[in-house]
Formats: C-alpha cells, structure tokens, sequence
C-alpha cells in the first residue's frame, strides 16, 4: 500500500517496514523479538501508517514531567483490564495501556514495541492503523482523550498542567487608551512557516506586532462611544511548562486546486527567551528545545520520525560514525540473524550479494540500505567517506561500477571479509587538516542530558545537536517543535533511571515478559543452529574416474549426525570418531562432499583450521561431509575439486586437482583466499560484466510459437511485477491467454525477435533471469529438461536433389534406404501418429517428427547423432554410420545452418533446450568442411511466376566469395552459360528477392581545367557476398532467372505466394502504425495538468473515549 513511501508519489504517511516483525525462517520457526539497541532506547513498531502516532509517543515518553505524572496516577484509580468488559466497571483503558507502553519501552529487552494494544483502547478496529492523518490533529485529540480519560483521578489536571497555555487579544483605544480584552486557552501555539525566516520573526509578528485599525476599519470603543483608531495585537498570558509549537507548512494553490507544501527556509534555536512576547513576563521564561518533530514528503503523505533529547540521560549516547550498521534480514534471505557490519564496504557487499546476479542499479541500491539498515548513504557515510560512486570507483577491485547504465557490480565471490576499508575520501574543497580538526572537536560526547536521538519508528539512533539544522528545510523538515521550560527541576534519582516513579506491579509485570524472551531466544537459537549431516566414511568408497562410488559390499555408506553450528570443527571432529567408531582412519581429515551427475566429488577440506565453528565454515543443514585421511581412499588419488568461474559469460566449471598436482596449476587458483562461501573456494576473472535494468513493473509481449486448435496466434501484451517467478510469470500468460494445458515453457528472444534462452529455472525472479521492460517472449509448448540438459525435438527433413545425385540416381546407391526414406517422408507406409505430427514449409518441403532426446549441453555432436540413430524411425533406416547424417537447424521450419564439427559440444553450436532439429539422410557419408556451404537453387520458369523443383548446390568459398565464384558454381551445377544467368537470394522475413549483382561504378565529369580527360571512373569495390546485405549461409535459396529465356522485368523474381504475402505484411505494418498513433493522440488527449490528480479519501481521526463523569 505504501510501497512508493519515499518517492515522487507522495501517497500514504508511515512506513510498513516492521523491523520487529517476526519473521519464519526456513524451518517454519517464528523468530523472536531482536534484543534492545545499543542506545538502550527501544522503537515503536509500525502497524501500516503510524508513524505520525509513534513520533509523538516518544515524545511523550521522553517528557520527564508527563511520564512521571502518567505513572504517578494510583492503579487503583484506573481500574484493571481485566474488568474492562464487566458491567458498570470503570477502566480507564488509554492511561493504562499508555502506562503499559511506556513500561515496555523503558525495560523490556526488545528492539521495538508494538503499540497494537494501545491503538485497540482507541476503538480503532476498522483498519485505521493504515490511514494517513496528521501529527499536530493527533496531539490535540490525543491529548483531549488522556484528559477525557483521567476524569475523576488525581491526574485530571495532567494535560491541563503541562501544556495548557493562553492567549490574550487585545484592543486598545488610541484615544482613552482603554484596551479590551479576550483570552483564549491553547494546547499548541500555531506558526505559519510561509513569510517567515525564523521562530522568533513568526513569534513577533504574532504577539508583538500590532495592527492599526483606522479609516474604514475603525474600532468602536465603548468608553469614547465612537468609532475610533486602535492598535490590535496579541500576547502570550500563560506559558505551559512544555511548550508546544506547530508548524503551518502545508498552503492551498488556489490554481492547481491542490495543497502544497511549503519547503522554504525556518530556523529555530535550541534555546528560546519567551518573556519578549508575554504578557506577564516571570521570572524566568526561557525554554529548551527537547522534540523536533520531522514530516519528510509532501501535502498528500510522506513520513514522520522525531530527534528529541534525553534529558534525565536513559540512553546511551555514542558517535553517530562508530556505530555498527545492522542489516536486517529480508522476508527472501535465508539469513536468520541480524549482521552487523563496520564499515559500509562490507554492508555494500552483502546487499549486492542477496542478488543472484550480484548487481543492483545505484538508486535501487540506495533505497535497499535505507530499508534495511534505516541509515541513508548521505546521512551516515557521506561525511568520511564522500558520494557513493566516489567510493565505489575507489574499491574497483571489489566493485564494478557502469555508470552509462548506473549499475553496480559485485567483482569477487567471496563471502563478506575482514577487508579494511580503504582511507575515507576527503571532499575536493576540504583539506586533510580541516577534517581532522574537525574530527577532533567531535570527539567528545554531550553533556548528559544533552544528547540527542533519532526515533524513526523502530530504529532508534544517536545523532549530533548540529543534525537538527538540516531540518530546517527542504522535503525533510521540522513540523511540530516541542520546548520545556528551562527552571524544571529533575531528581538526582531520575538520572540514568528508567524505572523511577515506575509501581512495583508494572515492573513485575515487564521482569516477567524479559524472563520469557530470554527463554524464547535460548530455545530458538539452539534451534536454528543444529544442523543434521551426512557424515560419509572413506572406507565405505571406492575412486573411479575421480568420483566416489560406494563399495559393492558396502551397507551404510553414511550415518546422520545432528550437531550445533555454533560447536568448533574440533568438537565436530570428536563427535564424527564418536559416531563412526572403527570407520574412522587414525588421522581422519574432513572434506566437504557434493553430488553431481557423475557422482560424488570431494571438495575443500573443513579442518584446515579446526578453531574454527562450524558456522564460520557455512556448513548448512544437509551438507555431506567425507571423513578420510587426508590423501588417499584405497589405492587411488583423490582429487580435491574447486569451481572456477569464468567473468566472460558467468558459468561456473569444476576442474579436478590431485592434492600433489594442484600446486603445479595456474598460479591464479593458489591464490585463493579463505572464503566462507556455503559452496567452495572460488576464484572470479573479472571482465566487463553483462547489466541489466531492473524496474518494479515491467511489461511483457508474448505469442504462442505453434498453432493451436481454435485458436489465432497473437502477440499480446501483460504488465506483471519482476519480482514474480518464471512460473508464476508463464501460469498469467496462460491464464492470460487461455492456452489449454500446462505442457508449456517460456523461451527469450533477441532484439529482433528470434528465440534465445529457455526460461528453465521456473523458482527464479524474472529479474533474476534478465527479463527485461519491454522483452518479448515466446510461448512454446513441451516439457522443461533437467538442469544441464536438453530437450531436442527430431524432425526429418527430405534432401534435396542435386546435379551429383541426379546424374547418378540409376546406379542403385540409394536403393538400400530409398524405400524406407520414400515411406516416411511421402506417406505410402505412415501411421495415423506420423501423419499428425508431419509439417510442410514454405517451400513445399514435407518433415516428420521422429522423436525427442534428452542429452547433456556438453555433449559432442558426435554423440548427438549416435543417439539420433538409436531413434526407432532412424534406426528402420539401418544406417551405416553417422556421417550419413547431417543435422541442421530450424529457421522458420526451414532448414538452415549445418552441424559441422564432430568434436564441438552442443553448448559450443549454440543449441538451446527444446529447439528443433531438422536431420537429412545421405546417400553416402559426408564431411562438409568449414568453407562449404549448402544452398538451394531454384530456376526460374519463363513467363510465369514460378520456379523448379529446388536443387542443393553446394558452393566452395576457399576459392572466394564474390558473385562471380557463385555464378560459376551455379551455371555449372544447372549446365548455363554464366553470363546470361541473374542471381537473386529470398529473404524469408520480407517475403522478398534481393538481386545478386556487381554494383556499377559511379562516373563523373570534370568540372573545368585545362587537362581535361573525359568522365573519370571511381573504383567500387567487389562485394562479398557472406557480409552485408546478402549474408549467404547453409539453406538459402537462391534464385536463378535465364536471360535469354525471360521476358519482362528481368529483376522481379517474386511470385503470385509472395506478392499475396507482401500485401499481408505491408496490412499488418500499416495496423500497428496506426495502432501507435491513436495510442499517442489517446495519452496526449488524457493528460490534462489543470485536472487535479485523484487523490485517496481523507478520513477524519477519532479516538473513543468511555464517560467518566
């Protein structure tokens, strides 16, 4: 609801971040509340929209007079809670949960307090927690309630004593000076910030300027009985103990019919002498400044947090840039504890790493340190150590920082490391000396009862006296100013006593509630720190291949162990010998073990340094754990594996390492530093790193791939939030477009729209997987393979006739597959399934889908077609090798690039999950090499719009690649001379022919002079026909037209199929031009800056009250 709290928007008061909100962690274990702050002072958690409500209370909380008159107040007369639902019973419900409050807030050892019961005495029971309202409407009610409330009580005068002023207005006859009088009570004196530079020029204007009232405006005075000249003012007869003073920073544009906030400039002292504007002067009327209440947003919503001064010195006052910053974990992390970090290198480093890509935008990063610490970079580092991207640009061995696209980037994987932060940045118009003086003078802390805390809801933070000028002005600024009178007298016994005047049964009562937190701590931290391993005995193994596999004779390879994480290696060490017994080797070592496809591969030794805990090791609930001596199992070498990845594309490959030959290896993987990583040690080759923007909302395109029965394919658009999982994603797509089924998969696609990556991690955010504002996306139908594999579908593909074929087709080289082949593809022997699951292209060519394979991305294209010919439709065919074989990729069902390359892998072919694969059986083994490419010739029929049978023309471009190479191979393939052919090549997308010819030199004429030659001819170069814009490749068709046979327009190739095909696309372009335009007139026509932006209803703030007269 308040998600946008400090942006632009300026929609909703408070903050719905509970920082003491208990979270579930990962064992369905609900945490209990964090222990009080360092300050020794505790927040107020936030129930939606409280926080106007919390920086009053702790305002209240923190006036001495007030909370000792609060708790001075008999228990007998507020009655008890436990009667509050008897008949004719008497609680005063709002005194004794304020009590109950304030109680909690002084003692209990929690990091925050929940004020839901005190908000359920105000009747508030329909949500009004979640409503905006206004800090200076709360304090008048509020305070209307307490004294509503204590009727009848020795405290009925509490409010009327503490805050209770009044105003005399005065007008006085200029004549008889005779002045008359009104007085009026006040609770807070109201001043308007707009005009006024300061408290004390609003003071005066108010109660020592007066105003003349002569000519039409002429005051009748009773004495003279005449209309006279007076002088009006005010002054101030009755000044409270605590002054309260509220701030009229919100004004009403009477054009744009809105409120606005008035940012401008207002000082005020710490120390204000009041005597100037009363009309009783005392004998002392200076007041101290001891509340600051602070609005930060704008007329419409924002948020409110408090600086207010410890005067009986509560708290525990420390430098504001000593202190540890707590990062407290996300509802996504796994984390189960508060960290705490000192320096913000570190703090910089672990919110990047809660990214799975380990990048964030610059201010989306700033706004995760707000959230989560409740510190700005500004407001906390910027002083020592200068603009985060200074900062970021100084650690460039830790970070990367792009600023074209504002992204940082995350350079090492190690965990969080005891890495000092390099020298603070010394701003440019600052000297070193200037900062250490500066430094110096700060060193001391405040006098007690001069200290100063920032109350932001459950945060609670020391802060300097000068911090208060910054509130001065700006989106951020002061709102309600709360003085005490300086004479106050305060108790040796009250300092650095927060249970003085507290009654023995409410601090029973809090001693009680600290007893059980501390009991729900033990038990919860003995909880979340017992991990359960596997812990596995090398005896029970054997080595093949560098795997561990389990011995043939073996019973139980492995026996569980439960162990606390808190515990040293040591004791780790001990309890697995106590465990194993005689399983145990003598000197046992213990290494980390971790399952892969080939099976078990030992990874970093856990004993290295046994004074370790376990936690610091990151073994987490689950973990394998080999137990061995330390060089080898059996006979054989154990290699000790380590993930290396690669900064080019961020894919991490293990390589495996004997323990004698990992030293003789790159130097680059010696140099490991200890890590704490929960996987292993890790080395990064730091390279330009890919980004990615990362919006909130994102919107989407996305079109089935494949038809569907009854149904039209088109693109359509969605706006979904990118923190949403690729699941969730494609389950709104389907339901979106009301696709049947749920045999689908999301696939990404390139700039131009052809598909790429298959979106195969379903639990991933699509911010996590790069999907992007704006992408589109393909739905394709078919299941998802395992993590590592893939999924090809086999299709079988004719091949084509060629002059070599077709001059020797009687020879009977084909008669031993010819049959089976002809009956696939042509339907004399299909079945009903064949049939169904056959296709035609463009070009007329029939496939058949023969299967699917599950095969490794690492596997060669060797093994691809090993596995294609176990297909039981290849396999009829009875191949005799797999060079009879040649696969190609898809294009729009067409065949195209060829798999060359025996030894590449399929990840190196660029083949992804669920692609199709189109096969075609040779009649003798072939081995294109590298600079052979298969085209499709077509000639041209003379006089119509149609063409022969294509033919596949295999055309060698060692010997070059200009047109004049082609046109010799062609000519020589279709037997016609080569300077009465003219080539042109189809382009699939366009429906289109692009002529294939020698660009003509451009010839000029010489302007003047004397040497005059004739027309001068400029040299173009040859052109090469695998670049720019013909870009020949495997399974392009090529268009062959006989000069002296064709009639007509000699550069038209198109026929009657592509004429229709034109039109269609040029209709479709037309409709989105179209589309685009009236979207724009639409906006433009909607935007309109005199209409007032729809705001949400204010509602008016109630506390209820029971009568007590």
């Amino acid at each position: 609801m308040f998600g946008n709290l400090f942006g632009d928007d300026e929609e909703g008061f408070g903050s719905v971040a509970d920082a003491n909100s208990r979270y579930v962690d990962s064992k369905g274990l609900p945490t209990p509340p964090r222990p009080r702050l360092r300050c020794n002072l505790a927040g107020i958690t936030n129930q939606g929209a409280t926080c106007y409500l919390n920086s009053l209370l702790q305002t209240l909380l923190l006036t001495p007079e007030f909370r000792e008159s609060l708790f001075q107040i008999p228990r007998e007369e507020l009655g008890s809670l436990e009667d509050r639902e008897k008949i004719g019973a008497k609680v005063r419900v709002i005194p004794l949960q304020l009590q109950r409050l304030f109680v909690r807030l002084l003692l209990s050892n929690r990091h925050s307090v929940s004020t839901r019961e005190l908000t359920e005495s105000f009747g508030w029971s329909n949500n009004e927690e979640l409503q905006q309202h206004d800090v200076q409407e709360l304090n008048r009610i509020l305070f209307s309630a307490i004294s509503d409330s204590l009727a009848g009580t020795s405290g009925t005068n509490l409010i009327e004593q503490l805050y209770h002023g009044s105003i005399v207005n005065q007008i006085k006859c200029m004549e008889c000076e005779t002045c008359s009088e009104r007085e009026e009570d006040f609770l807070d004196l109201t001043l308007t910030v707009a005009g006024n530079i300061d408290l004390k020029t609003a003071l005066c204007r108010y109660y020592q300027e007066t105003e003349l009232m002569d000519g039409k405006n002429q005051y009748k005075c009773e004495t003279c009985n005449k209309l006279v000249n007076a002088k009006k003012g005010a002054k101030l007869r009755k000044l409270p103990p605590i002054l309260s003073l509220s701030l009229l920073r919100f004004s009403y544009d009477f054009h744009k019919m809105e409120r606005y906030k008035e940012s401008g400039k207002f000082s005020f002292p710490l120390t204000i002498d009041m005597a100037p504007y009363s009309d009783q002067p005392s004998v002392c009327d200076e007041f101290e400044l001891f509340s600051v209440v602070i609005h930060q947003g704008g007329a419409y919503g924002g948020h409110y947090h408090a600086y207010i001064r410890d005067v009986d010195n509560l708290g525990t006052w420390y430098n504001p840039d000593d202190a540890e910053i707590q990062l407290i974990p996300s509802e996504k992390s796994k984390k189960l504890d508060v960290q705490e970090f000192d320096s913000p290198l570190q703090l910089v480093e672990a919110l990047l790493r809660e990214n799975d890509n380990k990048a964030m935008e610059l201010d989306k990063l700033g706004s995760a340190m707000v959230k989560r610490t409740g510190v700005s970079w500004n407001s906390r580092f910027k002083r020592q150590y200068g603009p985060m991207t200074k900062f970021l640009r100084k650690h460039d061995d830790v970070f990367e920082f792009n600023q074209s696209k504002n992204m940082i980037h995350l350079k090492t994987t190690n965990h969080i490391s005891d890495t000092s932060v390099k020298e603070p940045v010394i701003p440019d118009n600052q000297s070193t000396d200037r900062i250490d003086a500066k430094s110096r003078t700060e060193l001391p802390p405040p006098e007690q009862g001069r200290c100063w805390y920032d109350f932001d809801d459950a945060r609670v933070s020391p802060i300097r006296t000068s911090d208060i000028e910054k509130q001065f002005h700006g989106r951020e600024s002061a709102y309600m100013l709360f003085y005490r009178r300086k004479n106050l007298p305060r108790p040796s016994e009250a300092r650095n006593n927060p249970s003085y005047c507290i009654g023995k049964d409410l601090l029973a009562e809090v001693e009680m509630e600290n007893q059980e937190l501390e009991k729900q701590r033990d038990d919860y931290n003995v909880v979340i720190n017992k991990v359960t391993l596997q812990i596995h005995f090398s005896s029970q193994y054997n080595v093949n291949k560098g795997v561990l596999e389990t011995r043939p004779d073996s019973l139980v390879p492995w026996l569980e162990l439960m162990f606390d994480r808190r515990l040293t290696l040591v004791e780790l060490l001990s309890a697995v010998m106590e465990l194993g017994g005689e399983l145990v080797p003598s000197n046992p070592v213990l290494n980390r073990i971790k399952e892969s496809p080939a099976g078990l591969h030992v990874f970093e030794s856990l004993t290295d340094d046994v004074d370790k805990t376990v936690g610091d090791v990151s073994i987490v609930d689950g973990d394998k754990i080999l137990v061995w001596d330390g060089n080898q199992i059996g006979s054989s070498q154990l290699p000790v594996y380590t993930i290396v990845l690669d900064g080019e594309n961020s894919s991490d490959f293990s390589i495996g390492f004997t323990k004698t030959s990992i030293t003789d290896t790159n130097p680059a993987l010696q140099t490991i530093p200890p890590s704490s990583c929960d996987t292993t040690h890790v080395v990064t080759i730091p390279q330009p790193s890919l980004s990615a923007i990362i919006n909130s909302v994102i919107k989407l395109t996305y079109a089935p791939v494949k038809p569907v029965a009854n149904m039209l394919i088109k693109e359509e658009e969605i706006i979904l939030d990118n923190t949403i999982t690729v699941q969730e994603c494609l389950d709104a797509m389907l339901l979106h477009s009301g696709l049947p089924g749920d045999n689908w998969h999301l696939r990404k696609t390139n700039w131009c729209g052809e598909p790429t990556d298959v979106l195969d991690d379903l639990h991933m955010t699509l911010n996590q997987v790069q999907v992007q504002d704006g992408d589109h996306l393909l739905i394709e139908e078919g299941r998802l393979p395992v993590k590592g594999f893939l999924i090809l579908s086999i299709w079988l593909y004719p091949l084509l006739s060629s002059f070599q074929t077709t001059a020797n087709q009687n020879t009977g080289l084909l008669t031993w597959f010819t049959n089976g082949l002809q009956g696939l593809l042509l339907g004399t022997n299909q079945s009903e399934e064949d049939k169904e699951n056959s296709q035609s292209n463009s070009g007329g060519q029939t496939s058949i889908h023969i299967g699917e394979i599950d095969i490794w991305k690492e596997s060669t294209l060797e093994e691809l077609k090993m596995q294609i010919l176990t297909l039981p439709k290849v396999a009829r065919l009875a191949l005799p090798s797999i060079y009879n074989i040649r696969v190609r990729l898809l294009n729009n069902l067409r065949p195209s690039t060829i798999l060359r390359d025996h030894s590449h892998t399929l990840k190196r072919h660029k083949i992804r999950s669920s692609e199709d694969i189109a096969i075609q059986v040779l009649p003798t083994e072939e081995i294109l090499s590298t600079s052979e490419i298969v085209l499709e010739v077509k000639q041209h029929i003379a006089e119509t719009k149609t063409y022969t049978t294509g033919v596949e023309v295999i055309w060698d471009i060692s010997t070059g690649t200009g047109i004049d190479r082609l046109q010799h191979t062609i000519a020589d393939a279709l037997s016609l001379p080569v300077n009465q052919i003219l080539l042109a090549k189809y382009q699939t997308a366009k429906c289109d022919w692009i002529i294939i010819k020698e660009k003509q030199p451009i010839q000029f004429k010489p302007s003047s002079g004397k040497n005059k030659k004739g027309k001068k001819k400029v040299q173009v170069p040859k052109v090469n026909l695998r670049q720019a814009p013909f870009y020949i490749s495997d399974g392009d068709v090529i268009g062959v037209k006989d000069l002296e046979k064709s009639t007509g327009d000699n550069d038209d190739f198109n026929t009657e199929e592509d004429i229709i095909a034109q039109q269609e696309l040029a209709r479709l372009a037309e409709e989105k031009k179209t589309k685009r335009k009236d979207k724009k007139e639409e906006n433009e026509k909607g935007f309109n800056m005199s209409t007032p932006k729809q705001r949400r209803p204010e509602v008016a703030l109630t506390i209820k009250v029971d009568k007590f007269t």
